[in-house]
């Protein structure tokens, strides 16, 4: 048991070193409690953009509501029709009021927006680090690389987020979020360029399989006999 425990440490320890060239005094992301400081503010994150949307859905409808105001010259087909129309001072001072006053409710909520800008705090908790650079991603990419590599890591189980290994005896970690194909292109893309051909070509394999898989619809309960839910649907 304490075999297992230190082999765990030691996986886990491995993926989360990663070295960001911006960054060379810190290794970011080090630690577990680190990643648990960015689930937080990955949590600020998107409550900021959720209040975003809500303001965008103002601006939406504010803009709607003056594009769908239907005026009386819309269905005025001919100029003479149109002149007529605003020869009536009312319809004249309606016309002005509508593309002065009233397109100014429209800009001034478009310009209201720009103070709700998430892109400004996302930028500035990236500056200050609190969020990961592209750099902190490909070290850890790198990591995984050369910890499948180091432990022979299975390479199917890895892609459904499980690590299992036969070294130094058959033992598996199990994960709870898979990696899709494009997760595998990038790794793939990672090894590389860091001058692992062989794994990089392994992991590019990965990718392709895993894109047939999804194009193709495939399901594992087929290859035992199982019907699938929606096959047990239809018999019923």
């Amino acid at each position: 048991m304490s075999e297992t425990c230190c082999w765990i440490t030691a996986a886990l320890l491995f993926c989360l070193v990663t070295h960001s060239s911006g960054q060379e005094k810190n290794d970011f992301y080090t630690t577990v409690s680190t990643l648990s400081d960015l689930i937080q503010t990955e949590k600020e994150v998107k409550a900021s953009l959720l209040y975003y949307t809500k303001r965008l859905k103002i601006v939406q409808d504010t803009v709607l509501n003056f594009v769908q105001d239907s005026q009386p010259y819309d269905d005025l087909t001919s100029p003479s029709d149109v002149f007529d129309y605003l020869k009536h001072p009312v319809h004249a001072f309606q016309l002005i009021k509508r593309m002065t006053a009233g397109l100014k409710t429209v800009e001034a909520q478009i310009k209201r927006m720009r103070k709700f800008d998430p892109l400004i705090n996302i930028r500035e908790m990236r500056k200050q680090r609190l969020l990961p650079w592209d750099e902190d991603f490909q070290g850890l990419a790198t990591s995984l690389v050369t910890l499948q590599d180091i432990y022979a890591l299975d390479f199917h189980e890895l892609t459904k987020g499980h690590l299992h290994t036969e070294i130094p005896r058959n033992r598996t970690i199990p994960g709870r979020l898979p990696l899709n194909a494009r997760d595998c292109l990038n790794i793939s893309q990672v090894a590389l360029r860091q001058g692992m051909y062989d794994l990089a070509v392994k992991w590019a394999e990965q990718a392709v399989a895993k894109g047939r898989r999804r194009r193709t619809g495939f399901n594992p309960q087929a290859r035992t006999g199982q019907p699938s839910r929606g096959r047990r649907q239809e018999v019923r």
